[in-house]
């Protein structure tokens, strides 16, 4: 059993796993609010929609029993725990209105979001779910929403800035891991940008209270009214936002490459014919730009991370695949040759992609040149690498004599001499062993199916 390292933070309710499930030890002092959350119907409403994960009470001396802890719950483990810096804009924006729908649905019910946590969000695929059932607590007549400021750091600061300003920006929480403070949030953008009552009222106006410090001690009252119509609000506002779209190198690529479609159609085959011959939970399929060979994977029930540096190209793949309800397809926003670290308290609170990332088989299709030409990534590091984290790998072997490689060559001459299929071939057989390779039709390039030794 294994204590969750970010599970400090609400004392009320700590959290833990093993290989198979979450277990979630409910306090003494947070009984009444989760006991609210059962009897009120609220747990059984989010349930029924899908909207948390299912999860039952153990006899609480099935794990360590503590004086305190009342409840002990236990639910399966998810997938893939991915973070709000490896979002796409559409998963931030489809977390934040879920955020807001959650605590709406919560009202109905006597209750409300104690807290608004960028990190109470998860994607089964491209489905969000609510994560923190001890972030329910019971509704207290005119009370304001605690969590409004938080909510505005954790989503609407981060979304704000991406839409008006570089759709880049929100990787800021990598720094900010609590959210983006409204008043760093406000000096990357232009006074014009305010202009809406939206941004004016939630981050502008907000902005100039941060920090403050309120010494009369009286809570202003917020009727339930109001504050239904300040989450409505909120909806509306980031309803609205949009990022500005610019053309990127592999925005389109899967649409426009030099591939024939007799080769792309060849090309699935092989991956098929290679799937035929495994077992397979899960998988990462790396430089995959829009997914277009990951559907390979889901249309089999395999789980699939697909993973890009084009931000536009991943956006493609979250919308086209929110919008079909694919509990299989989970698109990241992820630089491979500088993935995401460890981060937070003791560089363990929230883990790198790499710690989260054991799979059944990895695919890595027209991206090992770009890694050891145009990175300067050697391909042993490559090999090694990907043998730390998967059992299967299939690739695809860009030749030298590809036009794509000779442009990338013709700017690393250096690399001539080293990019080579030989040398390519040495240092994956020193971790894998070949069971396959192909030749895709009418290309300069192979596709090889290797196992982990």
């Amino acid at each position: 059993m294994i204590k969750e390292p970010s599970s400090f933070r609400d004392p009320e309710s700590k959290l833990l796993f093993d290989d198979v499930y979450y277990y979630r030890k409910i306090s003494n002092a947070y009984l009444p609010h989760y006991n609210h959350f059962k009897i009120s119907g609220l747990k059984d409403f989010l349930s029924k929609e899908n909207y948390i994960l299912h999860f039952q009470e153990i006899v609480n001396d099935a794990i360590e029993a503590e004086e305190h802890v009342k409840e002990v719950t236990r639910t399966e483990i998810i997938p893939f725990v991915s973070y709000p810096y490896e979002w796409t804009f559409s998963q931030f924006k489809t977390a934040a209105l879920f955020t807001l729908k959650i605590n709406l649905i919560a009202l109905e019910y006597g209750m409300v979001l104690k807290d608004a946590s960028m990190f109470n969000v998860q994607f089964m695929g491209s489905i969000p779910f609510f994560i923190d059932i001890a972030s329910f607590e019971i509704y207290e007549k005119d009370k304001p929403w605690k969590a409004y400021y938080q909510f505005c750091k954790h989503f609407y600061a981060p979304l704000f800035i991406a839409a008006k300003t570089n759709i880049f920006l929100p990787k800021l929480l990598l720094y900010f891991i609590e959210g983006i403070p409204l008043k760093e949030a406000v000096s990357l953008c232009k006074i014009s940008d305010f202009f809406s009552v939206g941004s004016f009222l939630h981050l502008y106006l907000h902005s100039q209270g941060e920090n403050k410090v309120v010494r009369n001690g009286v809570e202003k009252k917020v009727g339930k009214m109001q504050l239904v119509n300040i989450l409505k609000h909120l909806q509306s506002s980031i309803e609205k936002l949009t990022p500005k779209h610019k053309v990127t190198t592999w925005d389109n690529y899967n649409h426009n490459n030099n591939y024939f479609e007799d080769s792309k159609l060849d090309k699935s085959s092989i991956i098929e014919g290679f799937l035929k011959q495994i077992s397979c939970k899960k998988a990462l399929d790396v430089g995959a730009n829009d997914g277009f060979y990951s559907k390979l994977y889901s249309d089999k029930g395999i789980y699939t991370l697909v993973v890009d540096i084009d931000e536009f190209a991943i956006e493609r793949s979250f919308v086209e695949n929110h919008e079909n309800q694919n509990t299989k397809i989970h698109p990241l926003h992820i630089n491979l040759v500088n993935p995401t670290p460890a981060i937070g308290w003791n560089n363990v609170e929230r883990k790198s992609f790499w710690d989260r990332c054991q799979v059944d088989i990895i695919q890595a299709l027209a991206v090992i040149h770009h890694l050891a030409i145009t990175h300067d990534i050697p391909l042993q590091e490559i090999a090694s690498k990907f043998s730390q984290h998967t059992k299967y790998l299939i690739i695809e072997f860009v030749t030298p004599e590809d036009c794509q490689t000779q442009i990338l060559l013709n700017s690393k001459p250096h690399h001539c001499k080293d990019y080579s299929q030989l040398n390519f071939e040495i240092a994956f057989e020193e971790f894998f062993f070949m069971r396959e390779k192909i030749n895709i039709k009418g290309m300069k390039r192979d596709m090889y199916f290797y196992e982990r030794k």
